[in-house]
């Protein structure tokens, strides 16, 4: 089941009182910083949160933890692109090169040779 978003401010107190809990100090910059990153989804949020209180006590930073969450489920997201058709790759790196307003703008579909906006509803269902 996915989890919606936790209201960053909740979430980033929460990760502030947590690591008092097990006697480490974590700033709300900090705690900002992982539910930011993360933007406050549940999984994601706590795996980096876990990573950091154990690279804290060393003295890692947070963009450290960071790199090593990334690095942690770099080969989960390159199992599943893998596994996906030319056209929905195609679909993807194009919506992380552009940053398109509406992935079904005609000049986004057609600058990308993407297809129609049908073909593109189709990819994203699939």
């Amino acid at each position: 089941m996915k989890l919606q978003p936790m209201p960053r401010d909740e979430f980033a107190d929460y990760l502030v009182r947590q690591f008092a809990v097990g006697e480490l100090i974590l700033s709300r910059e900090e705690a900002d910083q992982i539910v930011a990153f993360t933007e406050a989804y549940p999984y994601y949020t706590q795996k980096l949160a876990m990573i950091y209180y154990d690279m804290k006590r060393p003295g890692a930073s947070v963009a450290e933890a960071q790199q090593f969450l990334v690095e942690m489920e770099s080969a989960d997201c390159e199992n599943i692109f893998v596994g996906l058709t030319n056209h929905q790759k195609r679909l993807l790196q194009a919506i992380a090169t552009a940053h398109p307003s509406s992935i079904f703008a005609t000049a986004f579909l057609t600058a990308h040779r993407l297809g129609s906006q049908g073909g593109g509803r189709a990819v994203l269902r699939s």
